[in-house]
């Protein structure tokens, strides 16, 4: 059974992590992956200033890779957090704040795929009877901006 029919994407945050973040994308085109993914990036800002997106959109199109799908801002990923959205307060303030920035860099690489982590129980963001299992479903609180987001 081959897979020369088929294609894949590699994940830019959880693969080449060994290289700085501007020099993956090479990596991965070098490695023969011309689609990619990533989580939000900049772990602590969740609205970074215009020249890192730039880099990270030149870094992108230099190495001839197309992003596919870009997580919104979650918080520490790798980390103790898995999804800003579910988190009250400041938390889900930043993810707020990152909605449209996520959705306007994306757009610019042609990408319209997104994700929005929702909380696993970490922090108390949800009772403990709705993250045993994490192939449970449960419904997402309310952000019109996220629903939207997928048509962009």
């Amino acid at each position: 059974m081959g897979f020369t029919d088929t294609r894949f994407n590699v994940n830019l945050s959880i693969l080449f992590t060994e290289l700085p973040l501007l020099e993956r994308p090479a990596a991965a085109r070098a490695a023969g992956f011309t689609a990619v993914e990533l989580w939000w990036p900049w772990v602590d800002a969740p609205v970074p200033e215009q020249s890192e997106l730039d880099a990270l959109r030149d870094a992108l199109k230099d190495a001839g890779t197309r992003l596919v799908g870009l997580n919104f801002y979650a918080g520490q990923l790798p980390g103790p957090d898995r999804g800003a959205l579910s988190v009250p307060g400041e938390e889900s303030e930043k993810f707020r704040a990152n909605v449209p920035v996520a959705i306007e860099f994306a757009k610019s690489l042609g990408c319209t795929t997104f994700n929005a982590s929702t909380a696993t129980g970490s922090r108390g963001s949800m009772p403990p009877s709705r993250t045993r299992s994490p192939w449970r479903t449960w419904p997402s609180p309310p952000v019109r901006s996220v629903r939207s987001a997928g048509r962009c």
